[in-house]
This record gives structure tokens, C-alpha cells and sequence, in this order.
């Protein structure tokens, strides 16, 4: 329950509203609201100096229709957007640490810079997504695919689990694939130049 107090602001109340009524929304109006919400500036980008407000850490938007939503630099920590489709969505530099993207959709989604720390994404479809340089420290993605997954350059995949996820053709150069779980994992023509893998060599 995210309800208002006498005296909040009112980004603090309309932050209560949003995550109140969230939960009780079918796939496509979570979709609109966002939409919305994003239009009229009051889901604010994270800048160099300072993070704004989030409207969205912590939401329920399970299921929710982002099909090439703009969320760059949003705060989307905690977020859980289980079945979510977010095909073509632009994530570039979000914080999406310790989200549960269980079953989501993500396929050609730019996540470039993005952070998705201990983030559960088991499941997930992520198949020619772009993950350049995304923090991926422990994050779950076991039976993901991540099959034709471009620019995952220098991505950081220490200690995530990969457990059954299908990597094939991968553009994983220079990723850090150290302590990574990788057991059953389909690397079959993945990119693996200087990837540094799992028992600390680099892969030449």
C-alpha cells in the first residue's frame, strides 16, 4: 500500500497515486500510463549529478505493453515486470537493478549502460537486445536467450547465472564472464574474444 500523507508533496502524493493504481491495470493501461506519465515529465531522467524522484521504483507493472518505450536514464529499480514486453524498448543507462523481468520480452530493447545488478531474468527473451557495456553483476538468467545478442561489449556478467541460457552467435567481446554460471549454457559460434571467463583466464 502506497498511500499519501498529510503535508507530501504533491510529486509524493502523485508517486502514491501512480503505484496505487498500477497493480489494478490490465497490460495495455499500465502501458498508457507510463506513456503518460513520461509525456508530461514526471517520470524524470537520473542526471550526472543528482537522481530525480522516481515514479517507477518499486511499480507493478507486470505484463505491461512497453513496445519501444522511451525509459532511458529511469530509475526502474525493484520494478517487477514479469511478461512484460519491452521488444524494442530504449533502456539505454537505466537503472534496472533487482527487477524481476521474469518472462519478459526484450528482444532488439537497448540496454547499453544499463544496470541490471542481482536483477531476475530467468526466462527472459533478449535475442539481438543491446547490452554494451550493462552491469549484469548476479543477475539470474537462467533458460534466457540471449541468442544473436548484439554489442554485449565489455558487458559485466561476474558471478550471474547463466544456467541453460541460449547464447548462440553472442557478441560477447570483452565481456567479464568470471564466476559466471554458465553450466549447459549454448555458446555454440558466440563471440567470446577477450571475454574474460569463468575461472579468471581470458579467452583468446
Amino acid at each position: 500500500m502506497h498511500a499519501s500523507q498529510q503535508g507530501d508533496s504533491p510529486s509524493t502524493v502523485a508517486r502514491a497515486r501512480t503505484l496505487t493504481v498500477l497493480p489494478r491495470l490490465d497490460s495495455e493501461r499500465k502501458g498508457s500510463v507510463l506513456t503518460f506519465l513520461y509525456a508530461s515529465e514526471l517520470i524524470k531522467r537520473q542526471s550526472e549529478l543528482s537522481i530525480e524522484l522516481s515514479y517507477l521504483k518499486g511499480a507493478d507493472l507486470r505484463g505491461a505493453k512497453l513496445f519501444k518505450a522511451n525509459l532511458g536514464r529511469v530509475d526502474m529499480s525493484g520494478t517487477d515486470l514479469r511478461g512484460a514486453d519491452l521488444r524494442g524498448a530504449g533502456l539505454q543507462e537505466a537503472d534496472l537493478s533487482d527487477t524481476d523481468l521474469r518472462d519478459a520480452d526484450l528482444r532488439e530493447a537497448d540496454l547499453s549502460g544499463a544496470s541490471l545488478r542481482k536483477a531476475n531474468l530467468s526466462n527472459a527473451v533478449l535475442s539481438e537486445a543491446f547490452l554494451s557495456e550493462a552491469a549484469l553483476y548476479g543477475a539470474n538468467l537462467s533458460g534466457a536467450s540471449l541468442r544473436e545478442a548484439y554489442q554485449m561489449f565489455k558487458a559485466n556478467l561476474s558471478e550471474a547465472t547463466l544456467y541453460g541460457a541460449d547464447l548462440q552467435r553472442a557478441n560477447l567481446t570483452e565481456a567479464n564472464l568470471q564466476s559466471a554460471n554458465l553450466d549447459n549454457a549454448n555458446l555454440r559460434s558466440a563471440n567470446l574474444d577477450n571475454a574474460i571467463m569463468p575461472e579468471g583466464s581470458e579467452h583468446p
